[in-house]
């Protein structure tokens, strides 16, 4: 390649490159006037860092870039009804145990868990009123009670008492 070919590709890359730049602060720019500030993921992650860097300078400590990093630094403040979870799951013996920050893993644990147990007695409930209303539907029939003899029994007394209160208004 001679000397002016690669000025023309460098010129080339260098309007190209400055039109993705000015298409994307455009892009940026209308999303911000249209009154939605969507900052992309990666501009969001460089903000905190700077603000991770900016607390480690103010306590003189080491920064840390990203909390996801260490999966056993506790994230999650559980309420009352997550701390009954973790003890009912089996994960502390006593509430008192449960501490005020637990890991997002070990939280979702419990809640699956916690989940799992609650739709189980739930489905126990659902058989047993099953059982309990065929029962007490053979008992009826047995009796010779039937839906259809209900229904029949409350239209008849429900038009006698029509005809009552037509002939008590005329």
């Amino acid at each position: 390649m001679d000397h002016n070919h690669k000025l023309l590709l460098l010129l080339a890359f260098s309007r190209v490159t400055e039109s993705v730049h000015k298409t994307r602060m455009f892009a940026r720019t209308r999303l911000i006037l249209r009154g939605r500030s969507f900052v992309s993921s990666a501009i969001r992650q460089n903000e905190k860092k700077i603000e991770n860097l900016k607390i480690a300078e103010t306590l003189k400590a080491e920064p840390i870039e990203d909390f996801g990093k260490f999966p056993g630094m506790p994230k999650h403040t559980p309420t009352l009804l997550e701390k009954k979870f973790l003890v009912w799951s089996g994960h502390y013996k006593t509430m008192k145990d449960v501490p005020n920050r637990v890991e997002h893993e070990q939280m979702s644990k419990s809640k699956n868990w916690a989940r799992v147990r609650i739709n189980l007695y739930m489905l126990g409930i659902a058989i047993v009123l099953c059982g309990f209303m065929a029962y007490v539907g053979k008992r009826d029939a047995k009796r010779g009670m039937s839906i259809e003899q209900a229904n029949l029994n409350w239209h008849k007394k429900i038009n006698e008492e029509h005809r009552k209160s037509q002939e008590k208004n005329e």
